[in-house]
């Protein structure tokens, strides 16, 4: 939007309902006037933020961000006896939070890929910005990042401060240059006593109060308190996007509407997001206020959770402006090691095995993928391959994705991604054909290592036996007994899948005298096998030529008549036998093969006498006479 806001101290909210999405802007609203030497710094930051921009654009290799920001969750519950349970949300829903505020400054939630057409082209595959939970507190105390205190208050105002002092019936906020305070609150009201789901403090504001505020129905990505629910209760923000949308706000973002009253004439200061009139509610397929579509599925907006998931690129310049600018916030660049670095943050994520489960010897594996964690500075993440069929000995760590089977024998193999903090000794502890994973993990829980090692349903590879193939070249004889100069393969494959095809000549294959020739054979795996060979079976040249009969006697005894026959061609022949006087007693179509052939009559049921042999090729006939005698 490209209007200009005029800075107002106290403007009514535009939206007044039995439920509202954030209350960021009447909180600052409220703290302005609380505090009117705020103004003018507001207006020297937006100075400073646009001055940040136009240089970063005209500065083609400048570095975007990359930043780490700790956490920590300070839960304001009602449980007197301080049980896990209720408001009193448990670590898994806190931590399916932090994996979605993750995901989405990441760029790794599966809805950015169903941006509409119309705003592909700006949406931002993450934003630089990624988030840990403490582990230590600001005492150098070892931490998971998690407070939690009682109170009596069932609920906290959002334009007031209770939730952020014990003398009010909440929590202080850790050193907000060290920390991003996230308050999780039984429920927060406006001063109408409407629910607010959210709201969060802009930069450059009160740093006694800085930080986030959700309620504990809206903290959670689908897990405990925080879930869909069904008919008529439910829950429309149970993914985790309150926390996203605030956490765009603490970093500088505005709505996407400018909080204009539904004038149009409202801006958030970011080119690429267009013009809007009002917040937008529920999950409207397009919404088009201000004579252009209206950008709904913003995480600045207020469709439901399930319809966000973008932020544009015009947006993450702006937090990287704010970041680089706003000392409140530029001083969050050194918290990491402050407050993160010191515990262990190991974390995997998710593991996206390849799918070709069997490798040809000596082979590459497919990629492996690992998806949805924080790479932390100063921790590494590799693959151990460890041999199932030999009592899980570790036979290989491979730093890449692409795990190189080379040298190692035939046989199963599981694949274990891990992620650990260099420098304590998880790799010294791994000695190659010495060390099984059971000893490994052991080793780990034992020593303390600070590693995330996957153990169950890990992915198997199966190593093949080597596809290999030996061959004969046997000549191909004629009805005599003489080369016809060509010969048959006998080829035999061994090892592989047993399931392959022979790319060009392959077993039973006739191959030409005089020729070089390339047995292959290749797997469905892709494993490839080839040995070059040659033919030497010279043709005999008989003495008879084109459709003729070959030194056939004429008379028999026995039950079966034998006459061998030359053929110039493979043309199929009808063979036919007459009586002498002229009846047809047999008859059969015969396939043939160039040169000399034999032919094999039965004649058990023809009685002794005199009979004709006709064979027709289309083209010739030849005819014999024969007779049948008495034994």
């Amino acid at each position: 939007m490209k209007r200009i806001l005029f800075l107002l101290l106290l403007i009514p909210s535009i939206f007044t309902q039995a439920q509202q999405r954030c209350a960021s802007f009447e909180y600052e609203q409220q703290l302005l006037s609380e505090n009117p030497e705020y103004i003018e710094s507001r207006i020297q930051s937006k100075k400073a933020i646009d001055s940040y921009i136009a240089n970063r654009l005209s500065n083609k290799n400048a570095q975007a961000v990359e930043i780490i920001v700790p956490v920590v969750v300070h839960i304001l519950h009602n449980n007197p006896d301080g049980s896990i349970g209720g408001n009193n949300i448990s670590e898994e829903q806190i931590q399916s939070q932090l994996d979605r505020l993750n995901a989405d400054f990441s760029g790794l939630n599966v809805e950015l890929e169903e941006v509409p057409e119309p705003f592909d082209a700006v949406r931002a595959f993450g934003t630089g910005i990624s988030f840990c939970l403490a582990t230590v507190d600001p005492n150098g105390v070892e931490s998971n990042g998690i407070t939690r205190t009682y109170t009596i208050n069932e609920a906290f105002t959002s334009t007031a401060h209770g939730i952020k002092s014990e003398l009010t019936g909440g929590k202080s906020p850790w050193p907000p240059c060290d920390y991003l305070n996230i308050w999780v609150a039984p429920r927060i009201e406006t001063g109408a006593g409407d629910e607010v789901l959210g709201y969060a403090q802009s930069p450059g504001l009160n740093p006694n109060k800085d930080g986030i505020v959700v309620g504990n129905r809206y903290f959670g990505d689908d897990t405990g308190t925080a879930v869909k629910g069904v008919p008529p209760n439910v829950n429309n923000y149970y993914k985790g996007r309150t926390l996203v949308h605030e956490a765009g706000h603490y970093f500088g973002l505005k709505h996407i509407w400018g909080d204009d009253g539904g004038t149009c004439n409202g801006t958030d200061h970011i080119e690429d997001t267009p013009n809007q009139a009002g917040p937008t509610s529920g999950c409207p397929g397009i919404s088009n206020t201000c004579d252009s579509q209206d950008m709904i599925m913003n995480f600045l907006d207020y469709t439901y959770d399930e319809c966000m998931s973008m932020f544009s690129m015009g947006q993450v310049l702006r937090m990287e402006a704010t970041l680089n600018t706003e000392p409140d916030r530029n001083c969050l660049f050194s918290a990491f090691e402050n407050s993160c670095a010191s515990g262990c943050l190991a974390e995997l994520g998710e593991l996206e095995a390849p799918m070709d489960s069997l490798l040809c010897l000596n082979e590459m594996s497919d990629s492996f993928k690992v998806t949805g964690g924080v790479t932390y500075p100063g921790y590494e993440t590799v693959f151990l391959v460890s041999h199932v069929d030999n009592f899980g000995l570790i036979r290989k760590v491979s730093d890449g994705p692409n795990i190189d089977f080379n040298n190692l024998p035939v046989g199963t193999y599981s694949v274990h991604p891990v992620s650990f903090k260099v420098g304590l000794g998880f790799m010294e502890s791994i000695e190659i054909n010495n060390t099984t994973l059971n000893g490994l993990i052991n080793k780990i829980e034992t020593d303390g290592l600070c590693a995330d090692l996957l153990t169950e349903n890990a992915p198997t590879l199966r190593v093949m036996e080597k596809l290999d193939l030996e061959f004969e070249v046997e000549c191909n004889l004629d009805a005599l007994g003489e080369q016809t100069g060509s010969a048959m393969l006998n080829v035999v494959v061994n090892g592989g899948s047993g399931n392959y095809e022979f790319n060009g000549p392959g077993n039973g294959d006739r191959v030409e005298h005089g020729e070089s020739f390339a047995v292959r054979v290749e797997d469905v795996e892709g494993c490839i096998a080839q040995k070059i060979g040659s033919v030497d079976c010279p043709k005999f040249e008989h003495e008879v030529e084109g459709f003729n009969f070959i030194n056939n006697p004429a008379t028999f005894v026995l039950n079966e008549f034998m006459v061998n026959f030359n053929s110039p061609n493979e043309i199929p022949i009808e063979a036919s036998i007459y009586s002498i006087s002229g009846q047809k007693v047999y008859r059969d179509q015969l396939n043939i093969r160039e040169g000399v052939n034999l032919l094999q009559l039965d004649t058990s049921t023809l009685p002794p006498g005199i009979y004709i042999l006709v064979l027709d090729n289309q083209n010739e006939r030849l005819t014999k006479k024969f007779e049948k005698v008495r034994r």
